[in-house]
C-alpha cells in the first residue's frame, strides 16, 4: 500500500514541479496534504529455538534436502535465492581452504541468477571434513551434485 501512495504522490508532486516545464499540468498538488498509509506494528523476528531446530533436522518424515537446506541457513544466514544456486562443484565450497562462498542468488520472478542482494560477496570458514562427508552423501542421493535447489538455476556465475 505504501509503494501506491508514494507513487501517486509522486505523480501528483511532477504535474506541479517537473523539470520539463511541458509536463507541468497544474498549479497546486492534490495530493499535497494526504498523509501515508500507517505502516503498524513492527513485528518480532521469529527464531527456531534449539531443540525446535534438533527436531527438524532429525525428523524422519522432512525430506532429506529440506533439512540441509535448513541447516545450512540457519549456520550462515544465506538467504533462499543464495541458497537454491549454491553448489558444491560451482567453486562455492573451497575444500582445500575450507571456505564457503556466497556470491550469487537466484531471482524467482525474473527466473535468472543474478549478484546477492546486497551485492556483496560472503565467506564462512567451515569445518571441511563434514562438508566432504556431506558433499559425498548428496552426490549419492541426488546425482547432480547440488545441495539445496533442483529448480534449473544456472550453474555459471552471472
Amino acid at each position: 500500500m505504501a509503494s501506491v501512495w508514494t507513487l501517486v504522490t509522486n505523480m501528483c508532486d511532477d504535474m506541479v514541479n517537473a523539470k520539463k516545464r511541458e509536463l507541468r499540468v497544474r498549479t497546486n498538488n492534490p495530493c499535497r496534504d494526504v498523509k501515508p498509509p500507517e505502516r503498524g506494528e513492527r513485528r518480532a523476528r521469529q527464531y527456531l529455538f534449539p531443540s525446535e531446530f534438533l527436531k527438524f533436522v532429525s525428523c524422519e518424515q522432512v525430506p532429506l534436502r529440506w533439512r540441509r537446506a535448513v541447516a545450512l541457513a540457519i549456520y550462515t544466514y544465506t538467504r533462499d535465492g543464495e541458497l537454491r544456486v549454491l553448489r558444491w562443484d560451482g567453486g562455492d565450497v573451497d575444500f582445500e581452504h575450507g571456505v564457503l562462498s556466497i556470491t550469487r542468488a537466484y531471482n524467482r520472478r525474473a527466473k535468472t541468477v543474478k549478484g546477492t542482494k546486497t551485492g556483496d560477496w560472503r565467506r564462512f570458514a567451515a569445518r571441511v571434513g563434514g562438508w566432504r562427508s556431506h558433499k559425498t552423501a548428496h552426490r549419492d542421493h541426488t546425482k547432480r551434485g547440488i545441495p539445496i535447489g533442483q529448480n534449473g538455476a544456472s550453474r555459471s556465475r552471472p
